[in-house]
C-alpha cells in the first residue's frame, strides 16, 4: 500500500486503521519558525467529531452520528519546540480508545455493500475487518491534522507578506436530495423539511448523501504547475481522494459545456473557478483596476468548486452482499452510524483544499527567479 502520501513539498502522511492502536499523520516540508499551537489542530479535530443530536420540539433526541465514542486528544510528537516549526518532520497522534474486533466478528467473512471490503480483500489479499480498516473515516483524522498545519502555514506566509489569509468555506448545497434556498454552514440549523427527511432516513435505517460547494478566498494568483500539476488537477485528486466523495466539479464545471465560449469567457462570471491553464489567477482584479502600479500577479482571486458526497454506506437496513465463498447473503450493519455526512466532511475538504495549496505556494517559491 504505497499511495499514503500527498504533495511534493509539503507533504502529508496519514497513518493508522479504523481500530488500531492509534491513526495520525507526518507532515514535511513545513519551513522552520511558524506558530503552532496543539490548540490549532485540536479545535479542527473537534469539528470533525460526531454532532451530537437535534431537538425536534418534543424533547425527543434523534441521533443522526456514529455512537462511536472516541476523544480525538492529539499528540504533537516531534517537529514542534517552543509553540514552532523546527522545519523537520511534524508527527501527530491520536489514540484510539475502541480497539475491540468483537463487534466486526460477523463482518470478518462477509463484505459491506457499498464499502472497500471486497476491493481490498482482492488486493491485498489480507485486510482489516474492523471498522473497514484503513477505508474508514477515521483515515481522515489524518488530512485534518495535516491541513490544520498547512492552514498555520499560510496564515504566516501571508501576515509576512501583508495580504490576507487564505480563506476556505464549505456550504451545503443539497442534503438528502433537498436543495437549500441559502447554502448552510456546518453550524446552520438544518430546515425542517431536511429534518424530517433524515429523520424518515434513520428510522428506516437508511442514509443521504448532499452536495457541497467550496469557495477560497485570497488565493495568490500563480499557483499550479502545468501541465501534470494543474492546481485544478491537484485540486481534484485532493478532493476526490476521500473515501465519500464521489464528483467534482470546478467553476461552471458541466455547465460550460452547454454555453457559447462567449458566455463562458466572461471574466465578471468566474466559469474557470479562478483558475486557468492550470494556474490561480485572477484577469478581472487587473481589468478594473486604474492603479498607476498595477502588476500582473499581484492580486489575489477565488477559486470555486462543487463535489458530491455520497450516502453513508453503513446502514441498518436489509441488503444482498456476498461472503468470501462467493455465495449470496443478506447483511444488516448494526450500531448508530453517521445518517449524513455533512456537517462532518466540512474540515476534511477543508483540510485538503489547504493542503493542495500550502504545497503549490511553496512549488511557486522555486518556480520563477
Amino acid at each position: 500500500m504505497g499511495a499514503n502520501s500527498f504533495g511534493r513539498f509539503f507533504t502529508l502522511t496519514s497513518f493508522g486503521e479504523s481500530r488500531s492502536a492509534g491513526v495520525g499523520a507526518v507532515i514535511d516540508g513545513c519551513p522552520a519558525g511558524i506558530p503552532l499551537f496543539v490548540e490549532d489542530i485540536q479545535k479542527e479535530l473537534n469539528r470533525r467529531k460526531p454532532k451530537n443530536s437535534f431537538d425536534d420540539g418534543d424533547n425527543l433526541k434523534k441521533v443522526f452520528s456514529t455512537s462511536r465514542n472516541e476523544d480525538d486528544i492529539c499528540e504533537i510528537l516531534s517537529g514542534v519546540f517552543e509553540s514552532k516549526t523546527l522545519g523537520s518532520p511534524i508527527a501527530v497522534l491520536v489514540r484510539n480508545k475502541e480497539t475491540s474486533s468483537k463487534d466486526y466478528d460477523n463482518l470478518k467473512d462477509v463484505f459491506r455493500p457499498g464499502h472497500a471490503d471486497y476491493a481490498y480483500d482482492v488486493k491485498y489479499g489480507h485486510r482489516d475487518y474492523r471498522g473497514g480498516g484503513r477505508s474508514s473515516g477515521r483515515e481522515t483524522i489524518g488530512r485534518v491534522i495535516g491541513g490544520a498545519v498547512a492552514k498555520k502555514m499560510l496564515e504566516a506566509f501571508a501576515v509576512k507578506e501583508g495580504q490576507n489569509p487564505i480563506e476556505v468555506k464549505v456550504r451545503a448545497e443539497e442534503i438528502a436530495g433537498l436543495r437549500m434556498e441559502t447554502p448552510l454552514r456546518e453550524d446552520d440549523d438544518l430546515p425542517e423539511a431536511v429534518l424530517k427527511k433524515l429523520s424518515d432516513l434513520a428510522s428506516e435505517g437508511n442514509s443521504a448523501g448532499c452536495i457541497l460547494s467550496c469557495s477560497v478566498l485570497n488565493v495568490p494568483e500563480g499557483l499550479g504547475s502545468p501541465v501534470f500539476g494543474k492546481l485544478d488537477a491537484v485540486l481534484s485528486q485532493a478532493i476526490m481522494s476521500i473515501g465519500a466523495v464521489k464528483g467534482i466539479e470546478i467553476g461552471g464545471g458541466f455547465y460550460s459545456a452547454s454555453i457559447p465560449g462567449s458566455e463562458n469567457n466572461e471574466l465578471s462570471k468566474n466559469y474557470s473557478g479562478g483558475i486557468m491553464g492550470g494556474i490561480s489567477c485572477n484577469m478581472e482584479n487587473l481589468l478594473n483596476y486604474s492603479g498607476e502600479d498595477t502588476k500582473r500577479g499581484c492580486f489575489t482571486g477565488s477559486i470555486n468548486f462543487k463535489l458530491a458526497v455520497k450516502p453513508v454506506p453503513s446502514i441498518r437496513m436489509s441488503q444482498t452482499s456476498l461472503n468470501k465463498e462467493g455465495e449470496k447473503c443478506m447483511l444488516s450493519i448494526g450500531g448508530n452510524h453517521d445518517i449524513c455526512l455533512f456537517p462532518r466532511i466540512v474540515p476534511v475538504v477543508e483540510a485538503m483544499t489547504y493542503l493542495v495549496l500550502a504545497d503549490a505556494f511553496l512549488a511557486s517559491k522555486v518556480e520563477r527567479f
